[in-house]
C-alpha cells in the first residue's frame, strides 16, 4: 500500500482538516517509526515493524482520514461529511463488517439470539482479542493451558469463553486490570501518547471517535450509528447507539458486560487517551450508549453498580447466555462466575437471591480494615528507640539508644528510627507525628479501641521532641545517629555500636525547616490530648510556639546547616517556607489565636500560599497546608480562606481521571505513582487528603468542580478506597504491601532489626559487619514487622521481594502515619 501526503497550504482550512494531516503523519510515526515525509510505503517502510492486525487498522484510519480530507466543507457540516465518507468507506471496504444474518437485517428481538454471518477479518479479529484473553488471563482449569486452537478455531463463541474464564476467580478489579493489559497489548509502543497528541480532548477529537467506533468494532459489539448527545451542556453527534449488544447478548452476564467491558473501555479512553468516554448499557433491551466526551461517573454513582443479573440466569439450565455446563458448574461457581455479592451457602442453596453481579463485591470488610487499622499502628512499636514500656506488643524488639545525648549532655532517649536503619531523623519524625496526628483529629471517632493505641503511638514521638525542643535555649536537636557510619552496618538496634552523634540547629545555624514541622507535630497533637490530658496539651501547645518563633526568627534550611549529616538523606528540596506556612497553619487551628491568621495572610504570598504543588510528603507540605485550611471556608464559611480552597480543588482534580486539570499518573492495576523509590508514602499521604477533603466538603454541598464535571465527596471516597484497597492486596500481585496482613506479603524487609536474629533468640551481640549475611540471605525475615507498610510495587505493578532491594522494600513511619486515618475511615464505613 504506497501513500502520498501532501501538506496543507491553506492556513485558514478548517480544523478538521489540518489535524487530519497531523493525525496522518502521526499515524506514519506510531506504526513505521520514521520521520515525517510526503511519500511512504506501508509495504517497504513499515511491514516489518507491525503485525496484520495493525496492517488492518493503519490501512483503514489512513483510507478515513484520507476520504474526511477530501470532505467538501463548503457543501455540508464538516461532521457531516465525517460520517458520510465514513460509511462511504466503509461500504467499499468491507474490510470489518457487521454481518447480521437476520433476514430484518437487524438484531433480533430480546430473548432471541442474533444471527451473524462472520467473515474472515471478523473471525481474526476474534481470534486476536481471544488469543490475548487467554494469555493475560490464566486458564479456568487445569489443562486448559496446553490446548492450542489454531486461527480459524476460534469463533465469537470462543472469545466469550475466553472473557469468562478470565473472571473466574477474579473479583471485579482483578477482571478490569486484565482487559486493560489485553487492550495495551493492541497497540504499539507509544501508542496513547500519540493518541494524546492527535486527539486533544475537544469537540472535534470525540465526534470522530463516534463516527470511527461505528464501522470499526460492530465485529465486536454488533450494529451501531452516531447519535446526538449532550457533552457539558452542547449538543454534539459525539454519541454512539449500539443498538443491541453483541457482547452482552452472548454472555448474558451483566458482571461480564460491566467488569469486561464498559468499565475497564471507559477507563481505558478516560485515562490512557485522555479522551472521556461514558457508556450506559441498557440491560432492559441489550442496547448501549457511548458518550465521548462525557467522563464516567465514580463507580459508587453509575448505576451499573446496583444492577442484578438477569433473572435466573444462573439457575436454569436451559437459559441460553449463560449454560452451567460451559460456565456455571456448581451453586458456588455460578455466583462466582457471574460476580454475585453474596457467598451464603444457605441462601443460594432456596435459591432466593439472584444472581448480582459483581460490582458491588467490596475487596474487603469492615473487619478486614479494623485489622489493617489495628496491625498500622501496631508498626510503630516496631520503631521505638528507648526503654520499651511493659505493654510492648512486638516482644522481639528490646531497649535500645539508651544513651542517646548523654556525650552532649542532654536526654535525647526514645523516639522512632525512621524506616529499615538505626538513625532518628528529626524531620520525617515530626512529620510523621503530626500525620499520625492530624488522623486522630480527622478520624479518632472511627479508631473504636485503637484509639488509645494511636495516641499512645503520638505520645512516644511527642516526648521525645519536647525533649529536643526544651533541653537548650535557642537550640532544637534534630537528629541523633551519623547516618554515614549507620549504612555501614547492618546489626539491629539494641546492639548499636556506631556513633551516636547529636545533630541541632541553632540561631547561627537555622532549619526552620525541621523547626517549623516540629512546631506543626507539637500543636496538631495538642489537639488530640486537649481532652485526655488537658495539662499535657497545653505544654505542647506551648512548646509549638516557641518553636515556631524560633524557625521564623532565624531562617535558613537545615539541608544547608548540616549538609552530609542530613543530605541526601532528609534533604529538604523544597526549602523552608511551606513548611514555615504549615507550621502557622497548625498552630491556628490548635490555639485559634488570630496572631497565626494574620501571619498566614501577611507571609503568605511568599510563603507559596498561592503555589499549585501535586507531591505531599515529608519534604513539601504545600497540598496538606491548602486541604488543612480550606477547613475554614468549606466549615466556617470564612472568605480569607477561600482562597486555599480554590488551590485545594486544583490538586484534587489533578488527581480525578476525566476532569480537565487530571494530571496524576496511575499503573496499570490502579495504584497512584509518583517515583520509583517508596512510592507508596506519596499514596497514603494522597489517600489521606482525599478522604479529608471529602469530608471537609460533606459540610458544604458535597461536591466541587473539576473544568466542566463535577466531583463529589463520595468519589472522592471512592478514588482512596482503591488506594487503600491496593495496598492491602487487591492488586495485579494479589499481595499485601501491608507486613502481616492477609495471606500473601513480603517476607525480604529491608529492616535491619527485623531481619536479624533477636535478642530473645540470640542472646550473643551480632557485631557490625556480621548483619550483612542476614541482608543477603534468601531467607524471610525471622521477625515480623507487623503492620509495616513498603516502598511497593513500580510504574507496571511489579514487585521484587528482595531486602536488597531497599526501594522497594523498606518500610517507613511516614508512610503508615497518613494510613492510619485513611483506614481508620474505611474500618468505620458501612457497605
Amino acid at each position: 500500500m504506497d501513500l502520498s501526503f501532501k501538506p496543507l497550504r491553506n492556513q485558514k482550512a478548517h480544523p478538521g482538516l489540518r489535524t487530519s494531516q497531523q493525525f496522518l503523519f502521526g499515524l506514519q510515526s506510531l506504526y513505521c517509526k520514521k520521520s515525517r515525509q510526503e511519500t511512504f510505503s506501508l509495504k517497504s517502510d513499515c511491514k516489518p515493524l507491525i503485525s496484520s492486525f495493525q496492517v488492518v487498522h493503519f490501512e483503514f484510519m489512513v483510507a478515513l482520514i484520507s476520504s474526511f480530507q477530501v470532505a467538501h466543507f463548503n457543501s455540508n457540516p464538516p461532521q457531516q461529511n465525517l460520517r458520510r465518507n465514513l460509511l462511504q468507506h466503509h461500504r467499499r471496504t468491507s474490510l470489518i463488517r457487521c454481518g447480521i444474518a437476520e433476514a430484518s437485517g437487524q438484531p433480533a428481538p430480546v430473548g432471541q439470539k442474533t444471527k451473524y454471518n462472520d467473515g474472515l477479518f471478523e473471525k481474526l479479529f476474534m481470534t486476536l482479542f481471544a488469543r490475548k484473553m487467554e494469555k493475560f488471563g490464566a486458564p479456568a482449569k487445569a489443562g486448559d493451558a496446553g490446548k492450542e486452537k489454531g486461527w480459524l478455531d476460534y469463533n465469537y463463541e470462543s472469545f466469550v469463553d475466553a472473557s469468562k474464564k478470565v473472571m473466574q476467580g477474579r473479583n471485579r478489579i482483578q477482571q478490569q486490570q486484565v482487559v486493560r493489559q489485553v487492550l495495551l497489548s493492541m497497540l504499539p509502543p507509544g501508542a496513547p501518547e500519540q493518541f494524546r497528541k492527535l486527539f486533544p480532548p475537544t469537540r472535534w477529537a470525540e465526534e470522530f471517535n463516534a463516527a470511527l467506533t461505528v464501522p470499526f468494532f460492530q465485529w465486536l459489539v454488533g450494529p451501531s450509528e452516531v447519535i446526538e448527545v449532550e457533552v457539558n451542556g452542547v449538543k454534539q453527534r459525539s454519541g454512539v447507539l449500539i443498538k443491541k449488544c453483541r457482547y452482552l447478548e452472548n454472555s448474558g452476564c451483566v458482571g461480564m458486560c460491566v467488569n469486561m467491558c464498559k468499565i475497564p473501555t471507559q477507563d481505558f479512553f478516560t485515562n490512557e487517551f485522555g479522551l472521556p468516554l461514558t457508556m450506559n448499557p441498557n440491560f432492559e433491551d441489550m442496547s448501549c450508549e457511548m458518550i465521548y466526551g462525557q467522563a464516567p461517573p465514580a463507580f459508587e454513582d453509575d448505576p451499573v453498580a446496583k444492577q442484578p443479573c438477569f433473572a435466573n440466569i444462573c439457575g436454569t439450565r436451559s437459559i441460553l447466555f449463560c449454560s452451567p455446563t460451559q460456565f456455571c458448574e456448581s451453586a458456588r461457581d455460578k455466583i462466582s462466575s457471574c460476580n454475585s455479592t453474596t457467598t451464603d451457602a444457605e441462601s443460594l442453596d432456596k435459591g432466593s437471591h439472584p444472581c448480582i453481579a459483581d460490582v458491588q463485591l467490596d475487596a474487603f470488610t469492615p473487619q478486614d480494615y479494623a485489622d489493617a487499622l489495628d496491625k498500622s499502628i501496631l508498626f510503630f512499636e516496631g520503631q521505638r528507640s528507648g526503654k520499651l514500656p511493659a505493654d510492648q506488643r512486638l516482644t522481639w524488639r528490646a531497649d535500645s539508644g539508651l544513651s542517646d545525648g548523654s556525650t552532649y549532655h542532654v536526654n535525647l532517649v526514645g523516639g522512632y528510627y525512621d524506616a529499615g536503619d538505626n538513625v532518628k531523623f528529626g524531620l520525617p519524625m515530626a512529620f510523621t507525628t503530626t500525620l499520625l496526628s492530624w488522623s486522630v483529629i480527622e478520624f479518632g471517632s472511627s479508631m473504636g479501641n485503637q484509639i488509645h493505641n494511636a495516641k499512645s503511638a503520638i505520645r512516644w514521638s511527642t516526648d521525645y521532641l519536647l525533649k529536643a525542643a526544651t533541653a537548650t535555649p535557642d537550640t532544637l536537636y534534630v537528629q541523633v545517629g551519623d547516618p554515614n557510619m549507620d549504612h555501614r552496618c547492618w546489626e539491629r538496634p539494641e546492639d548499636m555500636d556506631t556513633p551516636r552523634t547529636v545533630y541541632k540547629v541553632t540561631a547561627q545555624n537555622p532549619g526552620s525547616d525541621v523547626a517549623a514541622e516540629t512546631a506543626a507535630a507539637l500543636a496538631a497533637a495538642s489537639i488530640v490530648f486537649r481532652d485526655s490530658d488537658p495539662h499535657y496539651s497545653s505544654k505542647l501547645l506551648g512548646t509549638a510556639m516557641k518553636v515556631f518563633s524560633f524557625a521564623d526568627r532565624y531562617r535558613g534550611s537545615y539541608s544547608e546547616s548540616l549538609s552530609s549529616a542530613v543530605c541526601p538523606f532528609y534533604c529538604s528540596y523544597s526549602g523552608y517556607h511551606d513548611e514555615l506556612l504549615w507550621g502557622a497553619s497548625w498552630l491556628h487551628r490548635a490555639s485559634q489565636n488570630a496572631s497565626y491568621l494574620n501571619y498566614i495572610q501577611s507571609n503568605g504570598h511568599t510563603l507559596g500560599a498561592e503555589d499549585d504543588d501535586y507531591s505531599f510528603s515529608w519534604d513539601d507540605k504545600r497540598p496538606g497546608t491548602k486541604v488543612l485550611l480550606s477547613k475554614g471556608f468549606l466549615e466556617s464559611s470564612q472568605p480569607e480562606f477561600l482562597t486555599f480552597k480554590s488551590h485545594s480543588d486544583n490538586y484534587i482534580c489533578s488527581l480525578i481521571p476525566g476532569s480537565s486539570s487530571f494530571q496524576a499518573q496511575y499503573t496499570p492495576g490502579g495504584l497512584l505513582y509518583k517515583g520509583s523509590e517508596s512510592n507508596l508514602q506519596y499514596v497514603t499521604s494522597t489517600t489521606f487528603l482525599l478522604l479529608t477533603y471529602a469530608k471537609y466538603l460533606s459540610s458544604n454541598g458535597g461536591e466541587t468542580s473539576c473544568g466542566g464535571t463535577t466531583v463529589t465527596a463520595e468519589s472522592l471516597v471512592a478514588q482512596a478506597k482503591k488506594q487503600v484497597d491496593y495496598i492491602l492486596g487487591d492488586n495485579p500481585q494479589k499481595m499485601s504491601y501491608m507486613v502481616g496482613f492477609g495471606d500473601k506479603f513480603p517476607q525480604h524487609v529491608h529492616h535491619r532489626g527485623s531481619s536479624v536474629p533477636c535478642v530473645k533468640s540470640h542472646p550473643a551481640r551480632i557485631p557490625c559487619g556480621d548483619g550483612f549475611q542476614y541482608l543477603y540471605s534468601g531467607s524471610p525475615n525471622p521477625n515480623v514487622l507487623v503492620g509495616a507498610i513498603l516502598g511497593g510495587p513500580d510504574s507496571r505493578d511489579e514487585f521484587a521481594d528482595a531486602r536488597s532491594n531497599y526501594q522497594q522494600s523498606e518500610p517507613a513511619t511516614y508512610i503508615n502515619a497518613p494510613f492510619v486515618g485513611a483506614v481508620a475511615f474505611f474500618a468505620a464505613a458501612t457497605t
